[in-house]
C-alpha cells in the first residue's frame, strides 16, 4: 500500500511539474540595451527621435522600458514591465496597468536570439493582426 501511494505520488508530481511553465533569465540579457534600427527607422532617425531611442533595461527578473512609442509596439509604455524566457526561447514581456475595472496585464511573446559575441538583441514581434516588426538592439 505504501508503495503504491508513493508511485501515485511520484506520478502528480511528475503531471503537475509538466504543467508549469519554464522560465530562466539568461545573463546574456543583462544590461542596457539601446535600439539600433527597426523594421522603419535607420540607426539615425532611431537616435534622432524625439525622446531618443528606444532603450531596454533588464535585471532580475524586470525589463525597464524607456522611451516608448507606439510605432515600436509591443513597446508601447514607458515602465516596467516583468519578463522571463520560455524553454522555447521566446521572450516574455507583461506590462500591469490599473483601469476602471482593476488590475490589467498585456502579456506578448517575441522571438529572441543575439549575434555571437552577444553585442546584439534581437527580437521578432508577431502580432495578430499586421506585418512582423524586427528590432535590433546593440548592448550599452
Amino acid at each position: 500500500m505504501k508503495k503504491m501511494l508513493l508511485l501515485v505520488g511520484a506520478m502528480l508530481t511528475l503531471l503537475f511539474s509538466s504543467c508549469l511553465e519554464e522560465r530562466y533569465y539568461p545573463e546574456a540579457l543583462y544590461g542596457h540595451w539601446v535600439l539600433l534600427e527597426d523594421d522603419r527607422t535607420t540607426p539615425a532617425e532611431a537616435a534622432d527621435a524625439p525622446k531618443g531611442p528606444l532603450a531596454l533595461t533588464f535585471h532580475g527578473d524586470v525589463m525597464t522600458v524607456d522611451n516608448a512609442a507606439f510605432e515600436h509596439r509591443p513597446f508601447s509604455h514607458s515602465d516596467e514591465w516583468e519578463y522571463y524566457v520560455d524553454k522555447d526561447d521566446f521572450l516574455v514581456i507583461t506590462y500591469y496597468y490599473t483601469d476602471e475595472d482593476g488590475t490589467e496585464s498585456d502579456t506578448y511573446y517575441l522571438g529572441l536570439s543575439f549575434s555571437k559575441d552577444e553585442s546584439e538583441l534581437y527580437l521578432t514581434y508577431k502580432p495578430l493582426i499586421g506585418s512582423n516588426k524586427y528590432y535590433t538592439f546593440l548592448r550599452r
